[in-house]
């Protein structure tokens, strides 16, 4: 079991402003966190901020109780892995060899992988269902075989808890649908998640807990059907809502006219 903890974090560019502030939270592996919010209020900050790669100017974050700093880089890649929210290919490097880089984590310094960490990589090729496109150079994919490439090299790296920025964003409606799929399943097998999105049917779907921001802090968080509310999503988007209960769940719709 791991546990990440934020209390009372703040991050702020170099010209002094903030991005935000007195933000909170709690997740344990295998749980979903979701944190939902319009563009420009610091989603994307807030997680780089959890994954290590951004420091706060003020507050602190730990995992199992320890300070980043207390982990190392290396150590700290073997709990966390990133995935952003668009990564544009350079080299046309193989995509078994893509999925490869996330063993580096375990790798002493200038070692080869070895025949154990091709087969770690091989079976989550298998297990998302991409083995077929091992040897395709990593330049000819699509955007939705690049985020199944990018999760396969996430889960070769073998972290407790995976960061994931709109990881939806550049998927058509099936795709969406077949990703968030994996993320449970990954839950079920002990990888916890925080993830950023903009669609509350989204947290509807797979979270456990969530959070949405804006203003630069979390406005409310905790379980979906609490905090997912016809109030709190009007308030979040500034359009009018309603929630809407199916046999597959629940869903937020908007309430748009286009008259005038």
């Amino acid at each position: 079991m791991m546990e990440l903890s934020a209390t009372e974090i703040a991050y702020r560019y170099r010209d002094e402003r903030i991005v935000f502030e007195k933000i909170d939270l709690r997740v344990e592996n295998p749980e979903i966190f979701c944190i939902l919010g319009p563009n420009g209020v610091g989603k994307s900050t807030l997680l780089k901020c959890l994954a290590g790669f951004y420091t706060p100017f003020r507050g602190g974050i730990t995992i199992d109780g320890k300070p980043f700093g207390a982990w190392g880089r290396k150590k700290l890649a073997q709990k966390i892995a990133y995935i952003p929210q668009m990564h544009v290919p350079t080299f046309p490097f193989p995509v078994r060899d893509v999925v490869l880089m996330g063993r580096t984590a375990h790798l002493a310094y200038l070692a080869a992988p070895s025949g154990h960490d091709r087969e770690i990589a091989a079976e989550n090729m298998a297990f998302l269902g991409i083995s077929h496109l091992a040897d395709k150079p990593y330049t000819q994919l699509s955007g939705g075989e690049r985020q199944l490439v990018m999760l396969a090299a996430a889960l070769t790296q073998e972290p407790q808890m995976m960061m994931l920025d709109e990881p939806t964003a550049h998927l058509d409606f099936g795709n969406q649908l077949l990703f968030l799929k994996l993320v449970k399943r990954l839950s079920k097998r002990g990888v916890g998640f925080v993830m950023t999105s903009h669609f509350p049917d989204h947290a509807f779907a797979v979270a456990d807990k969530v959070a949405i921001m804006q203003n630069g802090t979390f406005l409310h968080q905790g379980p979906p059907d609490e905090t997912l509310t016809k109030e709190n999503m009007e308030r979040l988007y500034n359009i009018p809502v309603r929630l809407l209960e199916t046999p597959e769940g629940k869903h937020c719709l908007p309430r748009l006219s286009f008259e005038e």
